[in-house]
């Protein structure tokens, strides 16, 4: 089942953490017309974790990895990471 971005309206998978259009962290989207809960602070690797994303969507798969290259680097038991990184290896194998 597909959802959709509270911000922008683009659709968005259930694994997905944050909207591949706008960048909003679907992770705290709350129901319409409620008061609760907010858009959190996006940390520094959630930025670059997106931007990885963005490369990858678009192909640029060297960049793709250099980036999730650096985030292992900071966080290298991260398993976000390196499922990202092992993704974007595997499709450039296949280019």
């Amino acid at each position: 089942m597909q959802n959709s971005c509270q911000r922008c309206g683009s659709e968005a998978y259930p694994e997905d953490k944050f909207c591949g259009v706008c960048g909003f962290s679907l992770a705290n989207q709350v129901a319409p017309n409620t008061s609760e809960g907010t858009q959190v602070d996006l940390k520094l690797s959630d930025i670059r974790y997106n931007l990885g994303m963005i490369y990858y969507k678009k192909g640029e798969l060297k960049k793709a990895a250099e980036t999730f290259e650096n985030l292992l680097k900071e966080d290298p038991e991260n398993p976000q990471f390196q499922e990202m990184l092992e993704t974007v290896q595997r499709a450039a194998q296949e280019v």
